[in-house]
């Protein structure tokens, strides 16, 4: 883990690409961002909050988001945050050309961030926790490609 974040910016939550290829991790580097590391290569590729300016300017990547890897390694999904009006994103980027492209709006207090796993390459299965008044976690599946 040295390798990855021999910087001076904190590094966090680092997630294994299903085929090995690579590492994902918060960075607070540019206010917050995802870096990619190739494991063979040590090349790193920043998705950085300005990125997500495209989508809102007040998103930033949430400091709490969780990251997904697609099945194939080809894709991250992580949740933006836009804090005045307390709503979230999930977004999705291809992890060799950065582009990154909103999924699904949620409210911050009602998804349960921890819970955003890929199905198979091309959807997406959020959990979030039901409220007080229905029984079980609510369960949604999102095309995403």
């Amino acid at each position: 883990w040295l390798l990855i974040s021999r910087d001076d910016h904190t590094a966090s939550a680092p997630t294994l690409a299903p085929d090995g290829s690579a590492v994902a991790y918060r960075s607070e580097q540019s206010n917050g961002s995802i870096a990619v590391v190739a494991l063979i290569t040590a090349t790193r590729t920043i998705i950085s909050a300005t990125s997500l300016h495209a989508i809102n300017p007040n998103f930033t990547i949430c400091d709490w988001t969780p990251i997904a890897w697609s099945p194939d390694s080809a894709w991250i999904a992580f949740y933006a945050c836009d804090a005045p009006s307390q709503r979230s994103l999930i977004v999705l980027t291809p992890v060799m050309n950065p582009q990154p492209q909103p999924v699904a709006s949620t409210e911050t207090n009602f998804l349960d961030p921890r819970q955003v796993q890929w199905l198979n390459n091309n959807q997406i299965v959020v959990t979030a926790p039901s409220p007080a008044d229905v029984g079980g976690p609510q369960v949604t599946t999102h095309d995403v490609r």
